[in-house]
């Protein structure tokens, strides 16, 4: 049977296989030196194929490699339909139940942490939507366009009469972000009222 397209092969098919593969078998030349002569063939049988990426685009490409594993950057996402702030409520809505709480079938008796639900709020989002656009979508550190974050200056978890003001937001990238003093909680002594 032919694995590529699933019909049974006939009996003379078969043979002419099996001839094929006595004559030049698969893995023949796994670990030998390969002729000069069949290297030269190969090479001469491959002249004027398009090969799949350019030298230059093999640069950028290891360019992009190194950007996202060293630096943690990610590429820049793809920009489709914009909901209507109407629609963004009601599918913030939908994430906390159609009957919200204890009526939703997907209710698992409050484990969610308030963290997570004031982050994913609408609220929030439109927080950070106002910080950017004051700030031009650029970090104010270094003037990086792209791969930024919005910043409380004044922590999150300490402050939270101050979470949704925009004057205690900034937008910084993400090495930026990660050199200030409250970054993933770097700041609970300094901070603890």
């Amino acid at each position: 049977m032919n694995g590529n397209t699933g019909r049974k092969l006939t009996l003379e098919q078969r043979k002419k296989l099996s001839e094929a593969h006595k004559l030049h078998p698969i893995k023949y030349w796994l670990g030998k030196k390969i002729p000069r002569e069949i290297v030269e063939k190969i090479a001469q049988k491959n002249i004027g194929k398009k090969h799949p990426h350019s030298e230059q685009t093999k640069v950028k490409l290891k360019a992009a490699w190194i950007k996202r594993k060293i630096l943690g950057h990610k590429p820049p996402s793809h920009k489709g339909y914009k909901h209507s702030d109407e629609a963004k409520k009601k599918m913030s809505l939908a994430r906390v139940g159609k009957y919200g709480g204890e009526n939703c079938p997907s209710w698992k008796g409050g484990a969610t942490a308030i963290n997570k639900i004031i982050r994913s709020s609408l609220e929030y989002k439109l927080w950070r939507k106002s910080v950017f656009e004051r700030d031009n979508y650029t970090c104010i550190w270094c003037g990086q366009k792209g791969d930024i974050q919005a910043d409380h200056i004044k922590p999150f978890a300490f402050y939270p009469e101050l979470r949704f003001a925009i004057d205690n937001g900034r937008t910084l990238c993400i090495i930026c972000h990660k050199t200030t003093d409250t970054y993933g909680g770097n700041g609970r002594n300094t901070y603890v009222k």
